[in-house]
């Protein structure tokens, strides 16, 4: 099987107005134009469906100079829902809620053919005409031209999920059981389960009364609210089903939206996708952040007890879960680190804060962090040594930090 790529770019040009305070100074200028670019447009001629497909792809910030490998996050209707799945994963990335992942949006010029399974019944439901029951078509290309596409050409890990609403929710609802070594997990926004009289929720309920809750693997459902008791009968199936994983401790939820029929703010069956796609990002990952699970890591008053080794352990665990080996975050080592100065536990302090610069050896932030709890603790040297290699890094990399970091040096040498 030969694949023929073309790449276009996929410029967002941003318009970015600058206000300056009415002072002596000279005026900063009104506009200034800022191009950034949110990723690629390939093509894929795939041979399994006989046709050219689109894919939008995003990779994280730093991609270009790392060596970093990254969870890939897939996303159906790519064409309308890439950007504010891209944007949603970088700020969740930003804040250290979720890893940083690369975004493949999947263009499908035939969402009725592509998304829905073979049905047994002669009734399609209003509002999809034409061919239907190209979904084992569709996951196939999926798996054997995409999938590996993206491996080849990008610097991946094993954990692979997949958005989808409407149909596409009812696809990757379908994908969860048709193919479950494909996808780690998946985020089904609406999902259109009345398909083929509601047998899709009875065969993903089927599938996970013999799924193990520990496999690791994860299931987001969102919906806009309705009353249950005008449920269908679809809906009341795979709710339930998910509701039963989630009383199981396996990483499965249901959540409702406000419906924009009962609430002036709530959303429609088309507007839920955007703000669920960033909660669904959030489930997904919602072991990653060690803070956001232990709340000894957010309190320094009840932190005393909490030991690196815990935090070890943890992202052990965790890495078994998620495939690849996962290393405690940047942001976890320096709250812990920061915590166990608070508490007056110096020697525990210093040990993890120097085990961040170890783990992320160009981060300024890492060496800073180190500098200023040393100084703290009365650990001079220390701390001009930390502060000498961010100081370097951010040379290296022209950062605006540098001066202030340079500022803080001089400031120790007179202390000598």
């Amino acid at each position: 099987m030969k694949n023929t790529v073309l790449r276009t770019a996929l410029i967002i040009t941003l318009f970015v107005i600058l206000v300056g305070a009415a002072s002596a100074q000279p005026a900063p200028k009104a506009e200034e134009r800022v191009t950034l670019e949110l990723g690629v447009r390939r093509e894929l001629r795939s041979t399994i469906l006989k046709s050219s497909r689109w894919l939008l792809i995003s990779l994280p910030r730093g991609y270009e100079t790392g060596k970093e490998r990254y969870p890939v996050v897939f996303t159906l209707d790519g064409r309308s829902n890439f950007e504010h799945t891209t944007a949603a994963a970088r700020f969740l990335a930003l804040t250290g809620v979720i890893p940083p992942v690369i975004v493949v949006g999947i263009e499908s010029p035939d969402r009725g053919l592509d998304y829905t399974p073979p049905s047994t019944s002669d009734r399609p439901p209003p509002g999809i005409t034409g061919k239907t029951g190209g979904a084992p078509q569709f996951l196939e290309f999926i798996e054997k031209e995409v999938v590996p596409l993206i491996e080849k050409d990008y610097r991946v890990q094993p954990f692979r999920a997949l958005i989808g609403h409407s149909l596409g929710g009812l696809f990757a609802t379908y994908a969860y059981y048709a193919k479950p070594e494909l996808f780690k997990g998946v985020v089904a926004l609406d999902p259109s389960v009345f398909w083929n009289q509601g047998q899709i929720a009875r065969d993903f309920s089927a599938y996970l009364s013999k799924e193990k809750p520990e496999s690791g693997r994860r299931y987001f459902l969102g919906r806009t609210a309705t009353p249950r008791e005008i449920w269908t009968e679809d809906s009341k199936v795979i709710v339930a089903a998910v509701e039963r994983m989630q009383k199981a401790n396996a990483l499965f939820t249901f959540l409702e939206s406000p419906s924009a029929r009962a609430e002036r703010l709530g959303e429609s069956h088309e507007t839920m996708v955007y703000p669920a796609s960033y909660l669904g990002l959030k489930f997904l990952f919602s072991d990653f952040s060690f803070r956001s699970v232990n709340a000894n890591l957010v309190d320094p008053n009840i932190a005393r007890n909490l030991t690196l080794a815990d935090i070890r352990a943890y992202y052990d665990d965790l890495s078994k879960k998620y495939g690849y080996r996962i290393p405690i975050p940047e942001d976890v080592l320096s709250r812990h680190g920061t915590n166990m100065a608070f508490t007056q536990q110096p020697d525990k302090a210093i040990e993890a804060l120097q085990l961040n610069c170890e783990t992320y050896p160009r981060s300024i932030n890492a060496r800073t962090t180190l500098g200023q709890v040393a100084m703290r603790l009365g650990r001079k040297e220390l701390a001009r040594q930390a502060y000498e290699a961010a100081y370097k890094l951010a040379l290296e990399t022209a950062s605006p930090a540098a001066a202030d970091i340079k500022a803080i040096l001089d400031g120790l040498g007179k202390e000598k």
